[in-house]
């Protein structure tokens, strides 16, 4: 055997040895940087529903410990990318001291984190029945804005009113139930009958 002949294995088996050495090696850096890596890296937001509730009912207290309103309806979804909450079919009865229950209705609802807004969507349909002094009331609407705390409902879309038997229109509304204030914005129409003769 030839003294370059060793020298060609001996440097073939240094070239060997080292190869696998640089193999393991990054093997374990992938193995380290993958084990420390892996739990700082934060979880990707979600924003599939997490869980749904079908045929509940909610009940809102007052701080007086009665009932100031429930919500019902077919199916409620949690979306957790705003923790909010989507409604098929709600039916809310808003509860106020001597007054009937006004119910509100809709093919859907979205409810914000803190309950504090309800957009009701689609075929939005509310009413009141008379009671003493107050007359029967009647709204129709494709979107309503509910801000229960405020005691206020308002919309952006065309409004159809029925309060006894007077009739309005409009475009846009803001009716506040504590001050008892009715805002239309625009394309305001009315129909007033004349009062019954005694």
């Amino acid at each position: 055997m030839s003294a370059e002949s060793s020298a060609n294995r001996f440097r073939l088996g240094l070239l060997i040895a080292l190869s696998i050495a640089l193999a393991l090696g990054s093997f374990w850096v992938l193995e380290v940087l993958r084990k420390t890596g892996g739990n700082d890296l934060p979880d990707a937001p979600r924003s599939a529903p997490d869980f749904y509730v079908k045929n509940f009912t909610f009940v809102k207290m007052a701080k007086s410990r009665t009932a100031r309103y429930n919500i019902s309806g077919d199916v409620m979804t949690h979306l957790p990318l705003d923790d909010s909450y989507e409604i098929t079919r709600p039916v809310i009865y808003h509860l106020a001291n001597n007054l009937p229950p006004m119910v509100m209705r809709s093919e859907r609802a979205l409810v914000n984190s803190d309950n504090s807004e309800v957009q009701m969507i689609d075929s939005v349909d509310v009413d009141r029945p008379a009671s003493g002094t107050t007359q029967n009331f009647h709204l129709t609407s494709e979107y309503l804005l509910l801000l229960p705390n405020d005691d206020v409902m308002k919309t952006d879309k065309p409004v159809k009113m029925l309060m006894g038997n007077n009739l309005l229109n409009g475009t846009g509304m803001v009716a506040n139930n504590a001050t008892r204030q009715l805002d239309l914005a625009n394309s305001v129409h009315g129909v007033f009958p004349p009062a019954p003769v005694r």
